[in-house]
């Protein structure tokens, strides 16, 4: 790989409410898209466990995401690491479109922070011959690249033990549990196992799923408030217009 394919670097944390706890990425723009392998040797190279790489031109931008163990069709706060990186370059008030995930992802940016934009997740029901795991759970949710599975409450979301479940016979590539709306709030975790992450910090990805299973419970979503149990202090801004949802967050440059 030439060096010179790097036109910058730059390593942030997100959603945290103080640098310490929030979700690292290192943001790298090239000037061009390079091989997996050359990726994959900045990726080895890299103390965090997901890797963002974008490319932008006149009329397009591409981001792609890495972990030690594989591509990740999707990483929230790399993205939103994105929009701040270009958010001087963004026009405001306007939907960028990402090329390589068109109309599933968009960047945004307002006179105050930047934000991404996601689809609201149609969700299923879902079901399975194996025994997940004995555990109070409600329902199960396919949401496409994850699976969620809902509890009654935050004691529930919280003393879930995610080594019980056997993740290598569903085909998800990452795990939700959620508790229902209670009092204006939606408990949850995430785990992504096949990616190599035990338990995500910081989850911004899963939040339209959230929102379309909040949906059969609480009509207003938007007065929901999501507080991800990953043992750091983290938060997310988020609001719901027509189908998409727009979500910010605390930013700090490492």
């Amino acid at each position: 790989m030439q060096m010179n394919n790097i036109i910058k670097k730059s390593s942030l944390s997100l959603f945290g409410n103080n640098l310490q706890n929030g979700n690292p990425t290192s943001v790298y723009e090239l000037n061009m898209w390079i091989s997996d392998n050359d990726i994959y040797s900045i990726v080895f190279n890299e103390v965090y466990e997901e890797i963002t790489f974008f490319v932008r031109d006149k009329h397009d931008i591409s981001i792609r995401w890495f972990s030690r163990i594989k591509e990740l069709p999707l990483c929230g706060h790399g993205a939103l690491a994105v929009a701040h990186v270009l958010y001087d370059f963004l026009p405001k008030g306007a939907l960028i479109n990402i090329s390589n995930l068109k109309d599933k992802l968009w960047l945004f940016a307002d006179n105050r922070k930047p934000y991404i934009v996601l689809k609201i997740n149609n969700i299923f029901s879902y079901t399975s011959n194996e025994n997940i795991v004995n555990y109070p759970f409600l329902a199960f949710f396919n949401c496409g690249r994850d699976l969620l599975m809902l509890v009654s409450c935050y004691e529930d979301v919280l003393n879930f033990d995610a080594t019980l479940i056997a993740w290598e016979s569903h085909n998800f590539v990452g795990f939700i549990i959620a508790s229902k709306p209670n009092k204006g709030v939606v408990y949850f975790r995430f785990f992504a196992p096949r990616a190599g992450i035990s338990e995500d910090r910081a989850s911004a990805s899963v939040i339209p799923s959230l929102i379309q299973c909040s949906l059969l419970f609480d009509s207003n979503v938007n007065d929901l408030e999501y507080v991800q149990l990953s043992g750091s202090d983290v938060s997310f801004n988020v609001f719901s217009k027509n189908d998409l949802v727009y979500i910010s967050g605390n930013i700090f440059e490492i």
